[in-house]
């Protein structure tokens, strides 16, 4: 039945797009960030719902009255400059196999997101990119946040599995990157039910964050929340909303969430981070070796690479 009702979704947002190509482009945004074909069970996990749409959204773009050149400024003459560079990066890659895959998927994101700069021709329709983003994100949020208030916090908050945001990690970190662009859509909403219902959204988002168990999303929370408070012109809300959502939830929390935030203190202990340090270290050392250039992608990953800068380790 998901698959049926994802199917009709796509099928009238093509229509629509056929006429006007902008449809397109918030439908590509949708399915890039959400994967809701990765919620389905049947044909849809593996259909390439994305690819359909893009070369529809293309084609309908080429042959329609939209602007045909993105704008020229600083961002586009670095993204032109960096692609080069990661191009070039990748004929000398260590892995040559993985590398050009990730290149051909990089490529592709680095284009539609030209396309969608393009795009946005108007106020509505940046706000209407905003909105997509914003929600598509905050739709795990509020599932996640609801899914830790039932479970107690016992289980650990992830996004759809195969995809940049399956990892608990990965989706704390997209959703926080989301909430300020929710926030910026309720305070841009005219309509009362609609600013109550972001904030909501919200709030559950800001608990899925906790429920996801990442220690690096915990200080980047914290972080979002000072800034928030430092930017805000009315410093008592965000006291408040500590008050009233962050530190029942966290009193809601299991001992164990406890536990493994805990072990911030003490980074250089844990395996994962000092994991995390040896991958930076191969990193750079191989890009100081090699410079300008690097080992491509997935190349410090390579065990050759891995073990000589970072012998005895795993």
């Amino acid at each position: 039945m998901r698959d049926v009702a994802l199917s009709l979704v796509v099928l009238i947002g093509l229509v629509w797009t056929i006429r006007r190509p902008f449809v397109g482009v918030l439908l590509w945004e949708w399915i890039t960030l959400m994967n809701p074909h990765q919620l389905a069970y049947g044909f849809s996990r593996t259909f390439q719902i994305n690819l359909l749409v893009a070369v529809v959204t293309l084609f309908a773009w080429l042959f329609s009255k939209e602007r045909k050149t993105p704008p020229i400024d600083a961002n586009l003459v670095l993204l032109l400059l960096f692609f080069m560079w990661i191009t070039i990066d990748t004929f000398q890659s260590v892995d040559p196999t993985s590398a050009w895959d990730m290149w051909d998927r990089v490529w592709r994101l680095m284009f539609f997101g030209v396309l969608v700069s393009m795009s946005a021709t108007s106020k509505v329709r940046v706000h209407a990119l905003m909105l997509v983003y914003a929600m598509s994100l905050l739709w795990y949020g509020v599932k996640g946040g609801g899914f830790t208030l039932m479970t107690g916090g016992v289980y650990r908050v992830s996004g759809p599995p195969n995809s940049t945001i399956g990892d608990n990690n990965q989706l704390a970190l997209a959703i926080l990157m989301a909430l300020p662009l929710a926030n910026y859509v309720r305070l841009q909403s005219a309509n009362v039910w609609v600013r109550r219902i972001v904030l909501a959204a919200m709030i559950f988002s800001v608990i899925s964050v906790i429920g996801s168990y990442s220690r690096g999303a915990f200080i980047a929370l914290a972080g979002l929340l000072g800034v928030a408070w430092f930017r805000s012109k009315k410093k008592w809300r965000y006291p408040l909303v500590a008050a009233a959502v962050v530190i029942p939830v966290l009193h809601f929390m299991p001992q164990s969430y406890f536990g493994r935030i805990d072990t911030i203190s003490n980074a250089s202990e844990d395996a994962s981070f000092q994991g995390r340090v040896d991958a930076w270290h191969v990193a750079l050392g191989y890009a100081t070796d090699h410079f300008p250039f690097g080992a491509g992608f997935d190349g410090p990953q390579r065990p050759e690479i891995f073990h000589y800068y970072e012998p005895g380790h795993d």
